[in-house]
């Protein structure tokens, strides 16, 4: 597999699991059951939910998409 293909398949995965974010969130709003058995069901933990929720809420789809982590230190920066 190619880089291309590579980058091509990343970002299919980061859509898909956008959008499986999206999906529970909006069929655990219109659910008439619980959000605790509904997140049995999809065996979610609250704290995961409510985290999405939140992102969600806060910066729409944006929120949701993994961001690159940053270094903490640069250690072959060079000292000028």
């Amino acid at each position: 597999m190619n880089k291309f293909e590579k980058n091509i398949e990343k970002r299919a995965n980061e859509i898909l699991r956008v959008r499986r974010i999206m999906f529970i969130l909006d069929f655990i709003s219109k659910s008439n059951n619980s959000i605790t058995q509904e997140l049995e069901e999809f065996e979610l933990p609250k704290s995961t939910y409510y985290d999405w929720k939140k992102k969600f809420e806060l910066w729409v789809k944006k929120g949701l998409v993994k961001k690159k982590p940053m270094a903490r230190s640069l250690p072959k920066q060079l000292n000028l």
